[in-house]
């Protein structure tokens, strides 16, 4: 046979089918080994396949085309979902309105988090504000006045928050050079 010596028998004599090296069966698609392809009726893998017949191909140029063009079909549909997707997100990630710098805290006043962190914020001395220990302490303390009403490092949680929040009311806004 002589498409055994030649790897590139198929495209030298302008034929659209695969050839089987083995057997010399003309095949219109592939010669893969999965799902009980030609390859495994000689018991063969396409590893092994390919070891001792190499650069030979595996599939018909017709069938490479047409999985060509379905993985781009693919590819296109995929990618215009996900753009779909991203510009959902876009749309729904609106941001919530809260204060702005320099706002009243009118609103936020009312909230679990703002008056348990107030609590909290209380009870730690002025020198003592950023000092890790006096934070827990009054952390515990306001979880003791509470008695349970609240699940464990929650009261945390709200003080960091209250802590967020009052830094970001502390910093002034961009400066606006004057016209």
């Amino acid at each position: 046979m002589e498409c055994r010596k030649n790897p590139q028998y198929e495209k030298l004599h302008g034929v659209d089918v695969v050839i089987c090296r083995v057997c010399g069966k003309k095949l219109t698609s592939e010669l893969r080994a999965r799902y009980g392809g030609h390859v495994s009726a000689h018991r063969m893998t396409m590893e092994a396949y390919r070891e001792k017949y190499p650069g030979v191909p595996y599939r018909s140029e017709a069938q490479a085309k047409l999985q060509k063009a379905a993985g781009q079909r693919h590819r296109v549909k995929r990618n215009s979902e996900l753009e779909r997707l991203r510009a959902l997100a876009r749309v729904q990630k609106k941001k919530r309105p809260g204060p702005t710098p320099g706002t009243s805290y009118k609103t936020e006043e009312k909230k679990t988090w703002f008056i348990i962190g107030q609590k909290v914020e209380r009870l730690i001395r002025a020198d003592q504000k950023n000092d890790d220990l006096a934070k827990r302490i009054a952390r515990r303390a306001v979880e003791q006045e509470l008695a349970g009403k609240y699940e464990a490092g929650m009261v945390a949680k709200y003080h960091e928050r209250f802590r967020r929040f009052r830094a970001k009311q502390q910093t002034p806004g961009p400066k606006v050079p004057p016209r």
